[in-house]
């Protein structure tokens, strides 16, 4: 941000033309990116087969942030690299290279970045996060997932099921204030429940556009 500029509210959508770049060439590794709170970018990717699942991936025990939790697929960008171009690459390296072949269709679920702020770990993620859904043309137990060493399990979930654990962590969060064990934090389950609303409210229009064409 320009100087004198606060951090927006958590979530905000931030206009990415009025971003200022830094001068400095050094593409600092992600573990600094986030000890020192610098700003980046980067991608959650809501990935939905041909049944209307979502999948959702457990980080492996060994990662220093949110080991042991469930997520969607996030990935962050390299340099100056276009968010679009962060969903692919996150998708070939997060899911394996043949997952490309069978996209259907990848959508923007938000017009600008929206400002993800999460401190946790002694860590502080200040990330402009671009949020896309990517239709796969297959059910999920067909396609040819290849994880990483980073994940230690994977589910393709239904609508009600993750409805159902927003509810239970937001349940946790008030009685406990902490989200449960399924999620890392209140702040992941802020933006994963905005991801899944804003993916709801596109899943209407379509059916909407679709029930118009046939008329």
């Amino acid at each position: 941000f320009g100087p004198g500029y606060q951090d927006p509210p958590h979530l905000t959508p931030v206009n990415d033309n009025k971003l200022v770049p830094r001068n400095e060439k050094t593409l600092y590794p992600i573990d600094v990116v986030h000890r020192k709170g610098l700003i980046h970018t980067g991608t959650w990717i809501n990935i939905r087969d041909s049944e209307g699942k979502y999948l959702v991936i457990k980080r492996g025990p060994q990662l220093i942030t949110c080991p042991n939790s469930f997520s969607l697929v996030g990935e962050h960008s390299q340099g100056a690299e276009k968010p679009i171009h962060t969903v692919m690459r996150g998708i070939k390296e997060e899911l394996g290279p043949a997952m490309l072949d069978h996209i259907k269709l990848i959508t923007s679920l938000s017009t600008n970045p929206l400002f993800f702020r999460g401190d946790y770990f002694n860590r502080v993620d200040r990330q402009l996060t671009y949020v896309y859904l990517v239709d796969m043309d297959d059910r999920g137990e067909k396609l040819p997932l290849l994880f990483d060493k980073e994940v230690a399990e994977y589910r393709w979930i239904s609508n009600t099921t993750l409805e159902e654990w927003f509810s239970t962590a937001s349940d946790e969060f008030n009685s406990r204030g902490v989200v449960g064990e399924r999620l890392c934090h209140k702040a992941i389950l802020d933006l994963w429940k905005k991801v899944h609303s804003e993916t709801q409210k596109l899943i209407i229009r379509r059916t909407a556009h679709n029930g118009q064409q046939k008329q």
